[in-house]
């Protein structure tokens, strides 16, 4: 209900409609316990006045009240509560009166997908108090904060002022240009437990060693997520997994900070760390350009463009379904499944016709499936199987 603004004027006291919405749209204690008075009966009477009529109700209780020093009680309160009073006024910075006081401040540097989506979900938590943004381009950062619906955006170096925590999530090779940066900026600050960590799956944290010079606590957390869209992943990032390695403080600091927005945890080795992401590369990245390359053939093969997805997409769903709920071996079907020696080789052949970088690929992932599925083989099966994917100038027995 919002019906315009009003000014707190001397005894009259009178008060905007929006205020009044506001306040008493929830359970307030203060309003609680007035409502038993014989004073302000008629006050909570005029609550359930219309909208048109509630200003003028209000005014006349308040006007109408017994004593002065009841009067005064209730000017007081109300002028301490009003929103023009009680709210300060900010300038670039984004605040809600919804979200819980923070405690721990966080400065993000670089906002793009990760970066605001973290920073919402921190925010919406109450896990942190989202205090700088910092991108190369202001109207990144000034974006970010409208979708965070907090921070102060900024691209200037000199406006960053120290923080307990400082979130990294700029371009991989991005991260120790911008720690090093960071550390010249920052080379008189107290650094000492300050926690700085990167979200990259490649890099350890190490990429942060300018920092971690100083004196600050590094670590890298991965989400194991798609962000293609911010929007969409404030919803689906929860339950994902987020693998972790560096300094032992930082990690304990940071855990809660993941699981309390509904992630789980996987603390790794910095020598792991490579060998995990490159497992992710190929579930996630390569998977897409797997689709790519079997939609090419798919439209080599006659299917029309029109039809393809129709085609893939129940294929797809139900064999991911299949190995999530059966695991590989028993999710494999086709041609090497069913130990079909010959059509794997006529299918190579075909695709060097077509293309040879697809027979290639056909040929490397056909290698790995039959090594997949090897246990369930008969020897000569496998033989002709391993052979189908190796000769094809030859006349080859299969």
């Amino acid at each position: 209900m919002t019906i315009g603004n009003g000014w707190i004027c001397h005894r009259s006291f009178i008060m905007t409609h929006d205020y009044f919405d506001g306040y008493f749209s929830t359970p307030q204690p203060f309003h609680s316990a007035l409502s038993f008075s014989p004073f302000i009966q008629p006050f909570h009477s005029a609550l359930s006045f219309s909208p048109f009529r509630l200003q003028r109700n209000v005014i006349k209780v308040i006007s109408a009240s017994h004593s002065s020093d009841f009067r005064l009680l209730l000017g007081t309160f109300f002028f301490l509560r009003h929103p023009l009073i009680s709210t300060p006024m900010t300038n670039s910075s984004h605040t809600s009166s919804k979200t819980p006081m923070h405690s721990v401040n966080l400065n993000i540097i670089g906002t793009g997908h990760v970066g605001k989506t973290l920073g919402k979900l921190w925010h919406q938590s109450g896990v942190a108090n989202i205090n700088m943004l910092f991108n190369r381009s202001l109207y990144s950062g000034q974006s970010a904060a409208e979708f965070i619906e907090a921070g102060t955006a900024t691209a200037e170096w000199s406006c960053l002022c120290p923080s307990p925590f400082w979130l990294i999530s700029t371009t991989d090779a991005s991260i120790t240009p911008v720690a090093q940066s960071l550390a010249e900026h920052g080379k008189h600050w107290n650094w000492k437990g300050t926690v700085v960590f990167h979200t990259s799956g490649a890099l350890n944290a190490n990429a942060l060693k300018p920092l971690a010079e100083l004196g600050a606590h590094c670590a890298s957390v991965h989400p194991v997520h798609s962000f293609a869209d911010p929007l969409h992943s404030l919803s689906t990032l929860p339950e994902s997994l987020c693998a972790a390695e560096g300094h032992l403080d930082a990690l304990n600091k940071l855990e809660p900070w993941f699981t309390r927005i509904g992630c789980q945890w996987l603390p790794l080795t910095t020598t792991e760390k490579m060998i995990y992401h490159a497992g992710s590369v190929m579930a996630c990245n390569y998977l897409v350009t797997l689709m790519e390359v079997s939609r090419r053939c798919l439209a080599a093969g006659g299917v029309p463009e029109t039809k393809i997805t129709h085609l893939l997409k129940p294929l797809v769903m139900t064999t991911l379904d299949n190995i999530f709920t059966e695991g590989s071996d028993k999710a494999l079907t086709g041609p090497i499944a069913r130990g079909d020696a010959q059509l794997v080789n006529h299918q190579w052949k075909a695709l060097k016709a077509m293309d040879e970088d697809i027979a290639d690929l056909y040929q490397h992932l056909g290698k790995a499936t039959v090594d997949m599925a090897k246990s369930h083989f008969h020897p000569d099966t496998l033989n002709k199987l391993q052979a189908a994917l190796i000769k094809d100038d030859k006349k080859v027995s299969l």
